[in-house]
């Protein structure tokens, strides 16, 4: 029923808004195509089989050259319509649509209204890129190679519908949202829905801060109840000069245990990501980060080590090198580090084998057109 409804309501506002055009060449003029092709290549030093931790939904493929994301995009714009289009493959969706297989192949798939003709407040409803994080699966936008334990701890994508607002001097950006949980397009039918927030300011163009919130469910307790979850996203992106910028992030959130109601499980992480760009053509990135997700609320290891399935509970740092060809196509390499409290990483696939510490090495190509 679920999946009818969202198709519906999509295909009636795609009606409303090809049907404001006009002519052929008034329709060809507002649509705009992009594309964008990101494939790599991990080695990771302590050989732990194919894949990565299942928290892991980027660059997860051990030793193989892989696609992680082949995407192509269709953008419709009016004064009063607009609608957006992505279809996509790769090992990307493969891992994190697990629980959404039969949207794997769909980026984004929105159509949204503009309610005021004064002020610029929309109305979209759809599968939209997520609300939470400074980070987003299109890696040429991140300034570092590989995402940040904070972005695969936290939603890529979320389906619903939202108000958006954004001031006449652009400096404000707020929403709100109504979704069908947490990175969930296929809402069971028992789940209440969620609801999510997002509040930017940008004072000038070198500075912008942003608020990003959750209150709503993640599936069922112990008791088939439904829990609850808590969460908050907090970055700051600061442009120092020219060649220097720095972001500034930290989440937290809680989630209701299986067992007992009023008990509830804490994660949180900070990070801080600094990028130094030489010239045009080259720049460099350093990431510190920290994960403390014991209960494993929002980050899998799926690693069960004599009989304990431990939590992420450590830090990251990696240094990252941005070579941009032209301005198509890059190459990016990278180096990162994972130290843990419990020994989470298989060396050599072996569970006699395991380590609190792995270490591994990732290079990217990254070609787009027309966005």
């Amino acid at each position: 029923m679920m999946k009818k409804s969202i198709l519906l309501i999509l295909l009636l506002s795609a009606r409303l808004v090809f049907a404001d055009v006009s002519g052929t060449d008034s329709l060809l003029s507002r649509l705009t195509l992009s594309t964008y092709f990101e494939t790599y290549y991990t080695y990771d030093f302590g050989n732990v089989g194919p894949e990565k931790l299942k928290g892991i939904v980027n660059h997860h493929k051990n030793n193989e050259i892989a696609i992680n994301l082949a995407l192509v995009r269709a953008s419709y714009n009016t004064d009063k319509y607009r609608a957006n289009l992505g279809v996509m493959i790769g090992s990307y969706a493969n891992r994190n649509y697990t629980s959404d297989n039969n949207y794997k192949y769909i980026y984004e798939s929105s159509v949204g209204i503009k309610l005021s003709k004064k002020n610029n407040l929309w109305f979209d409803i759809g599968i939209f890129p997520s609300h939470i994080g400074a980070e987003g699966v299109i890696g040429k936008d991140n300034w570092t190679l590989t995402r940040s334990l904070q972005a695969e701890a936290s939603p890529y994508y979320e389906a619903g519908a939202k108000v958006s607002f954004t001031s006449k001097n652009e400096k404000w950006f707020a929403s709100f949202l109504v979704l069908n949980g947490w990175q969930v397009i296929d809402k069971p039918d028992n789940y209440p829905l969620s609801i999510g927030t997002q509040l930017q300011y940008r004072p000038n163009a070198k500075i912008l801060l942003n608020s990003s919130s959750y209150i709503g469910n993640n599936g069922l307790s112990f008791f088939n109840k439904i829990k609850e979850r808590y969460f908050h996203n907090f970055y700051a992106q600061i442009q120092w000069t020219e060649k220097f910028g720095t972001i500034l992030g930290f989440d937290i959130g809680s989630q209701q245990s299986m067992i007992q109601d009023n008990l509830y499980y804490l994660w949180y992480s900070p990070i801080l990501v600094a990028r130094y760009t030489l010239n045009a053509k080259h720049a460099f990135a350093f990431r510190a980060e920290y994960l403390n997700d014991y209960y494993q609320n929002v980050f899998s290891t799926n690693d069960y080590f004599f009989g304990t399935n431990f939590g992420f509970v450590g830090a990251g740092f990696s240094l990252n090198y941005d070579w941009q060809l032209n301005k198509y196509a890059m190459l990016r390499l990278e180096g990162k580090m994972y130290r843990t409290d419990k020994l989470i990483f298989r060396e050599n696939n072996s569970i006699l084998n395991a380590s609190n510490t792995n270490n591994s090495i990732t290079t990217a190509f990254i070609f787009h057109l027309n966005d």
